[in-house]
């Protein structure tokens, strides 16, 4: 257990570095270089990062909401709920997305409809039988996504 929790510890602070270099990033107004900041880290997870709010008193909540869109509590109430996955694998590629190559504004107009249709339907998670609002939405940000990769 003990090699377990070393481990956490320490990708808990490549997370935090992933954050850091990307408020760093932000402030300056430039694009970041992940590979060369810190080559273990290139990604988003949205839920590794809402921990670091959430249990281990990271206070930029703002850097996290223009990442993820959502509040970490939310972020870690929607993981606990989306047995599917798709909810947060769409935060995290949005994240991604965002700190590696910056905004796009077809993805923050689709992101900000996906983020509006997750509020507006709690508890409902996107579904290919049905055409609600969140599938609507869930579908045009994975769209914008895919335009940018």
């Amino acid at each position: 257990m003990r090699v377990l929790a070393i481990a956490s510890k320490g990708y808990m602070e490549i997370r935090a570095i992933w954050l850091d270099v990307y408020k760093r990033d932000r402030r300056l107004q430039r694009k970041p270089n992940y590979a060369a900041d810190h080559g273990a880290a290139r990604e988003g997870d949205p839920v590794s990062d809402a921990h670091l709010y959430e249990r281990r008193g990271r206070t930029d909540e703002l850097i996290f909401r223009e990442l993820y869109g959502f509040a970490p509590a939310k972020v870690l109430k929607i993981y606990a709920s989306d047995k599917s996955g798709q909810i947060i694998s769409v935060l995290n590629q949005h994240a991604t997305l965002l700190a590696q190559q910056g905004s796009f504004p077809d993805v923050e107009t689709a992101f900000r409809d996906f983020f509006l249709a997750v509020e507006e339907n709690p508890g409902q998670r996107p579904s290919e039988d049905r055409l609600s609002d969140l599938e609507k939405a869930y579908t045009r940000l994975l769209q914008a996504l895919s335009n940018h990769r």
